[in-house]
């Protein structure tokens, strides 16, 4: 095993430095296709907000996932109600101007939402304890040794969507960029 595991990294190194282009994978939807519990481990009931009738574009890379939703007021304060309904530490909602511009992943489609799912949920969403994963990686130092974030909800103000007009909860820590001193 150890003479082939002598042979076998080399060639994979070697491969990878004759490759010309390295594309990293990336996966995206129209639609509201629903997403499976399992995709969020980390936070329950996070699926609740990802699934809301209004998201009409996902995006998932290799660290981050994007939901984008296309929501009237009713319909924001139906998702920041999930939101603050999800487990995790910190609730973070955060107000920008708006609306939010968005394109597809090859860039040919451009649209526009009103609010944004972003959720750390890649290759560096494991906890970490001195840098040892502990996951099913578990002894495998991976390369950012940091606490998962949690989601933060980003709401675009614009038209009818005032910031008056939205239900905030009690447990949401909000930081808005929309204030001007």
């Amino acid at each position: 095993m150890k003479k082939f595991a002598c042979i076998l990294i080399p060639v994979v190194f070697l491969c990878g430095l004759m490759a010309s282009n390295a594309w990293a994978l990336a996966t995206e939807e129209f639609g509201n296709k629903p997403q499976a519990e399992a995709n969020y481990p980390y936070w329950d009931d996070l699926e609740k907000v990802v699934n809301h009738p209004s998201r009409h574009y996902r995006s998932r890379g290799n660290v981050f996932e994007y939901c984008y939703f296309k929501a009237d007021v009713d319909q924001l304060n139906e998702i920041l109600k999930k939101f603050a309904a999800v487990k995790m530490q910190k609730h973070t909602v955060e107000f920008k101007k708006g609306p939010g511009k968005g394109r597809d992943l090859l860039k040919t489609v451009e649209f526009e939402f009103s609010s944004l799912l972003k959720v750390n949920n890649g290759f560096n969403a494991y906890s970490f304890n001195d840098g040892v994963a502990k996951t099913p990686l578990n002894g495998i130092k991976l390369y950012r040794p940091e606490v998962r974030p949690d989601p933060v909800l980003t709401i675009y103000l614009s038209g009818d969507i005032t910031r008056d007009k939205l239900k905030i909860p009690g447990n949401c820590t909000v930081e808005d960029e929309t204030v001007t001193e």
